[in-house]
């Protein structure tokens, strides 16, 4: 195991991030309509969760979370 959580781990914690880019969104942990928040001035975190001390946690979960829904056409990427 790599990810710490196990006796001797790291840090007893994992967390899984999905990030989005969504152009300018303001200083770092804005938070946005959806319910993400702003991070590097043009990012959005959608989706964060993890566990800690062995309880569950849930930080962001946007409404849409997938990433389909903001990337359905690859041509309107920048």
């Amino acid at each position: 195991m790599s990810n710490g959580m196990f006796t001797g781990g790291s840090s007893g914690e994992t967390w899984i991030y999905k990030i989005v880019w969504v152009g300018g969104c303001g200083a770092d942990y804005t938070p946005l309509e959806n319910g993400g928040y702003c991070i590097w001035g043009q990012f959005e975190v959608i989706l964060s969760q993890g566990t800690v001390g062995g309880e569950h946690l849930w930080d962001v979960l946007a409404k849409p979370a997938g990433y389909g829904a903001y990337y359905t056409n690859l041509n309107q990427l920048p």
